[in-house]
């Protein structure tokens, strides 16, 4: 697998589920990612494979160099050319090589790829961990240092440090898993997203200490096993929130089963996880809570502030969205929960609430054509705001 200039990149077409329409450039597959899975701008789940990250690096490139000065892309060709090249490197680890050679080029890339690729880069350096390409070739680790010696393929350790932080903002910590004080609130019979597997809800109060709240979203398949948990914890009086995920914060490996072990402390959390929670979690408080599903379990989950997420230096809440007056007879899309200024990543989750989650119970209705819809105010409003 080598880049050449210009690259074409046939192989993501093939790689549409079902004939869906694929995205303008492979560069930008990946749309979401959501407690370790990645999604496409369709919330199809994407299969990761070294294919598809050679591609997706190979597209990011491809890109920059078309936004790069002549003397950038004659540097540009000589430093692929060296990679190409190098038998420290050949077959599937040259995708590391380059990985490494994209991550540098990221830091002088124009600004508004800079901000495109830059959250996609640790997705695909996961992805890389799943195949094992950073522990069985001393040789590559060799070319790494020589060229980059600044490179690190897996995140840092962070768990207690995580865990200080949050206490030290007063947020609830929850319990290991499994555990007694979580307590089961009930399936979801229309999951917002993952939606080939099951949804449970969970949730933990804790002590009148430390008021706040903390949910966990076990996602089973078929035969039962737990294949995304998520966590999220938000402190009633500071208004600050934390996120864990069900991966190995040692080995970057998710850790599945019907009933897996999971020790706070050892997971991937706000300081290291590949993926942004504050992509979907953004409004008053960081709690997705769908009125009369098993999520409106009458916890605590009011914020004092708009919420604060304890994250990366890209998480961030957005301020809110000042929603137009609804006439008589039509209802509100912030009664419940108060929305953000809407990006694109956020206007297709709210397409995807409005055509399959609220309001609950339905009717639901279309994002394009809202039409006698009790939210037809605040729907064609939204959709005006969207990009």
């Amino acid at each position: 697998m080598k880049f050449l200039l210009p690259v074409l990149l046939p192989i993501l077409m093939a790689l549409a589920n079902g004939g869906q329409t694929p995205p303008p450039i492979p560069a930008e597959y990946i749309a979401y990612a959501y407690h370790g899975q990645l999604f496409d701008r369709d919330f199809k789940p994407i299969e990761l494979t070294v294919d598809v990250i050679d591609a997706v690096q190979n597209s990011m490139i491809e890109e920059i160099y078309k936004a790069s000065t002549p003397l950038e892309k004659k540097q540009m060709e000589e430093w692929l050319a060296l990679i190409n090249g190098a038998k420290e490197v050949e077959g599937e680890y040259g995708v590391v090589a380059r990985h490494a050679y994209l991550d540098s080029l990221l830091w002088t890339a124009p600004g508004h790829l800079r901000e495109a690729y830059e959250w996609r880069m640790p997705l695909l350096r996961r992805g890389l961990w799943d195949f094992h390409l950073d522990s069985v070739h001393p040789q590559l680790w060799e070319f790494l240092r020589r060229y980059w010696p600044n490179f690190v393929l897996r995140p840092f350790s962070t768990g207690q440090q995580y865990i200080n932080a949050c206490e030290a903002e007063g947020v609830p910590i929850p319990p290991d898993w499994p555990h007694e004080d979580w307590v089961l609130r009930g399936t979801l019979t229309r999951p917002f997203i993952s939606t080939g597997l099951t949804a449970q809800v969970y949730t933990y109060s804790p002590p009148a200490e430390t008021p706040g709240a903390c949910y966990a979203l076990p996602r089973r398949d078929a035969s039962g096993s737990i294949q995304l948990l998520g966590i999220i914890c938000q402190s009633a009086t500071t208004g600050r929130a934390c996120f864990w995920d069900n991966i190995d914060e040692a080995t970057g490996r998710t850790i599945t089963g019907v009933n897996p072990s999971l020790v706070i402390a050892n997971l991937q959390n706000g300081f290291n996880l590949t993926e942004n929670c504050t992509v979907c979690h953004r409004g008053d408080n960081a709690f997705n809570i769908h009125p009369g599903t098993p999520l409106d379990a009458g916890l605590n989950t009011v914020s004092p502030v708009w919420y604060v997420p304890i994250g990366q230096a890209t998480w961030n809440n957005p301020g809110p969205i000042v929603m137009p007056d609804v006439p008589a007879g039509q209802r509100s899309c912030v009664a419940c929960h108060q929305l953000p200024e809407v990006n694109s990543s956020f206007c297709r989750l709210l397409r995807s609430a409005v055509e399959n989650t609220m309001p609950p119970g339905g009717p639901y209705t279309s994002w394009g054509s809202p039409g006698s819809s009790a939210y037809a105010t605040h729907i064609s409003f939204l959709r005006s705001r969207c990009p």
